[in-house]
């Protein structure tokens, strides 16, 4: 659940410029090579930009030159290659650019700092989670020791940290790095800000996975509240996580209400055109547990048989996927003595997964 937001959270990466700015005096043709080739990453000529890159890259090479030119000149190269999607080259020159920063800078100056959240960037696009966080906790590291941390660099490693640990599954882990984040969202950017509202929504899911429902409670609160008064799209996400709330606290009547206003917008909605709203087969879902803790299996397996249905129509009857949504479905059937049709389905569901292998 908490790995929903993960996607969102990695926007906030793209906020901030990751190219370093030069760095004292420089020879003029050098400046000037440099001046290019950022104008051409602005024009998203990556390939031109490259190629410049690498000839001063090259140049400085034969100079046997490693300074702040150097380095870059690197950075600036991998930008034009990350761009490119060719983060081998972006990480072998990242690293080249990072280890000449920790020698000439200094582990804890600002620009190895940027530095390293540009491989974090890399290594997120590699899906290479454990790396990427540690290259962003490196970057945090050294926002935190400058005698005047800038709260812009601080939040975007803070992103950093946080995304690349959601994606492998360690969300729960970082309730003091979500609360700083948001702070600084609330206190830059004020409370309907979108980027502040990803955050109160990571934080209250962060409490949802713990169980802790009155913590989560004025934080999902908050954001239906917000979604209502701007009438935005993320409604009915904001109205379902507050249903399961108050689904966990037996307020069946609240969240079954909650649902239905939420069904209503998705249906209502003309955004998504002939396709299935996305957030239609999580109401659904979300009506069947209201019902299964209700005990009331009849119900629970009409909004199942809806959510099957449109599934099988959006992912395909043989996706690799719907086997779970098969065996859920199954044991609902099973619940009210329809023991052939959940045989049926959970066969199917075994000859899917037997075909993958």
């Amino acid at each position: 659940m908490i790995t929903k937001s993960v996607g969102q959270f990695f926007l906030l990466l793209t906020s901030c410029s990751l190219i370093l700015t030069a760095c004292g005096k420089q020879p003029d043709s050098s400046a000037t090579l440099l001046t290019e080739i950022k104008s051409d990453i602005s024009k998203k000529d990556y390939s031109a930009a490259e190629k410049k890159a690498q000839n001063l890259i090259e140049d400085l090479e034969i100079k046997k030159q490693e300074d702040k030119t150097t380095i870059e000149a690197l950075s600036l190269i991998a930008e034009a290659q990350g761009q490119q999607r060719n983060f081998d080259q972006a990480e072998k020159n990242l690293l080249t650019a990072y280890e000449f920063s920790q020698r000439i800078n200094g582990p804890d100056h600002e620009d190895t700092g940027a530095l390293a959240a540009k491989l974090g960037s890399v290594y997120f696009a590699r899906q290479d989670f454990e790396t990427s966080q540690e290259y962003w906790q490196k970057a945090l590291t050294v926002v935190k020791k400058s005698k005047n941390p800038d709260e812009n660099k601080e939040v975007e490693a803070i992103s950093g940290v946080i995304a690349a640990s959601c994606a492998k599954g360690a969300c729960t882990d970082n309730e003091a790095l979500i609360k700083r984040l948001l702070e600084v969202r609330r206190k830059k950017l004020g409370n309907n800000d979108p980027f502040t509202v990803i955050a109160i929504n990571l934080l209250a899911e962060l409490y949802d996975h713990k169980k802790n429902f009155a913590a989560a409670r004025p934080l999902y609160f908050e954001v239906y509240t917000i979604a209502k008064e701007n009438n935005g799209l993320n409604l009915p996400a904001a109205m379902i996580n507050l249903a399961r709330i108050e689904r966990h606290d037996k307020h069946y009547k609240e969240a079954r209400k909650l649902l239905e206003e939420a069904m209503a917008l998705e249906l209502a909605d003309k955004t998504y055109g002939s396709m299935v709203h996305p957030n239609l087969c999580a109401t659904l879902d979300s009506f069947v547990y209201l019902y299964k803790d209700q005990g009331n299996w009849n119900q629970a397996l009409q909004y199942s048989s809806k959510a099957l249905a449109l599934r099988e129509k959006t992912m395909g009857k043989e996706h690799p996927q719907i086997p779970p949504y098969y065996r859920a479905h199954a044991e609902l059937l099973r619940k009210v003595q329809r023991n052939t049709e959940a045989k049926a389905l959970e066969d199917r569901a075994k000859k899917i997964e037997f075909s993958k292998k």
